[in-house]
């Protein structure tokens, strides 16, 4: 018994360590879209950030891909109308639940920090250079693909054959916080908006249905920047 206590809590330091190294490689594709300091970029330039881009995206999303299938993940990549829709109505409702939990924060003066906007992006700011259009996609479309293929199909997968499902997705949506450097009431956000995908995706035993959450999630994200002029 105290043996098998010991493995287990040793394969959960392991997998540990492995959720809070692992985000790096699942941002690499971010890489691209940065204007490493040259804010007068060229066409040729912009080429090159899309190649890279996309070459960093399809080889993250090739490898994620893999390492789900290899370590027994067994949610599909189906999603029904109805799923849809209520995946859709959770991003509006967990980014409008992001936006009140921030708002309470900066008039109560609890736990504000200068900057929170509930999503971590570094990059927002180029939504008004040349790199634009790919800022849109990288930050609405193409990370929460990734993130969400890699917390919520193999992190949380791997937490999963260590222990119950509920302290699996607690611990995938802790790290999940830790990844993204959030401020408190940003991490808090970020800790409930983890959950609810966890729930959704097994609700209809698929990844999709959180894909669409992050989605909407970060496309109004972006969308309420432009709209206020935060960028």
């Amino acid at each position: 018994m105290v043996a098998r206590g010991l493995h287990r809590l040793g394969g959960l330091v392991y997998e540990s360590i492995f959720a809070l190294v692992f985000p790096l490689f699942i941002s690499l594709p971010v890489i691209a879209d940065m204007d490493w300091g040259k804010h007068d970029l060229n066409g040729l330039m912009v080429l090159s950030h899309w190649a890279a881009y996309l070459g960093l995206g399809v080889v993250v999303f090739l490898v994620l891909r893999w390492e789900y299938r290899r370590i027994g993940g067994t949610k599909g990549w189906m999603i029904s109308k109805r799923g849809l829709a209520w995946s859709l109505l959770a991003g509006i409702a967990l980014y409008g639940a992001a936006a009140l939990l921030l708002a309470v924060a900066k008039y109560a003066h609890i736990f504000y920090q200068p900057g929170d906007t509930g999503t971590a992006s570094s990059n927002v700011p180029l939504l008004r250079g040349p790199l634009s259009v790919l800022t849109v996609v990288a930050s609405s479309i193409g990370s929460p693909i990734l993130e969400e293929l890699g917390f919520r199909g193999i992190i949380l997968t791997k937490f999963e054959r260590l222990t119950n499902r509920p302290i699996a997705a607690i611990l995938a949506a802790l790290f999940f916080v830790i990844a993204h450097l959030p401020g408190i009431i940003a991490g808090l956000s970020m800790f409930i908006f983890a959950l609810v995908n966890t729930w959704l995706d097994r609700r209809y035993d698929s990844l999709v249905p959180g894909m669409v959450s992050h989605i909407t999630y970060n496309t109004i994200v972006l969308l309420s920047l432009l709209a206020t002029g935060a960028v």
